[in-house]
């Protein structure tokens, strides 16, 4: 089964799909990893992937053997892919936590390959004009979605370290695009 087909398979119903990765683990994507991680609290390593074949449409994912999916979720029935567990879940949230993984993975990929040259460009321009860079700057409607339902405690600490990282990126890249050259 290719990728495309597992997502549109995924995104059917509102049931965890544990879609066979290999001969003894089990691959859940968007709305299945959100259920099994976020509303059920199962800890497991998120992956978050861009797709090229998919109009580089970003993908969460994890992942658990088969043994682990029947031990801790009795009820699922078995199929030619894999296993279901049809159950109503809330998924209100849903779009909130895949903006924010999203976001998370957008901002490690900047520091990963473009850390030191926003670095470089913040340290070589001075930048005196902040009444300028607030006219101008915007937050982007994941931050915005963040700092509107951010109540104190309500995130671990590294939620907000992670932010305020992704919003000084943000900074040094607007003023690296827009304020050279205009400093005083």
């Amino acid at each position: 089964m290719n990728i495309e087909d597992k997502i549109k398979l995924t995104e059917q119903s509102l049931a965890i799909y544990f879609i066979k990765d290999s001969g003894l683990f089990c691959r859940m994507y968007n709305q299945s990893a959100y259920i099994v991680t976020h509303l059920l609290k199962h800890k497991l390593k998120l992956q978050v992937k861009q797709i090229k074949k998919m109009n580089n449409q970003f993908i969460i994912s994890c992942g658990l053997p088969i043994d682990s999916v029947l031990n801790r979720f009795p009820d699922v029935k078995k199929t030619d892919w894999g296993y279901i567990l049809s159950k109503k879940f809330d998924m209100s949230c849903y779009q909130d936590w895949r903006l924010y993984h999203i976001h998370q993975a957008k901002a490690k990929m900047v520091k990963d390959s473009q850390y030191s040259q926003y670095e470089n460009v913040y340290n070589n321009h001075k930048i005196n004009r902040i009444e300028l860079l607030s006219e101008n700057f915007r937050l982007t409607s994941e931050q915005i979605v963040y700092l509107l339902k951010r109540k104190e405690g309500k995130y671990p600490t590294n939620f907000d370290h992670n932010f305020l990282s992704e919003l000084a990126l943000n900074i040094r890249s607007f003023s690296q695009k827009h304020l050279s050259g205009k400093t005083k």
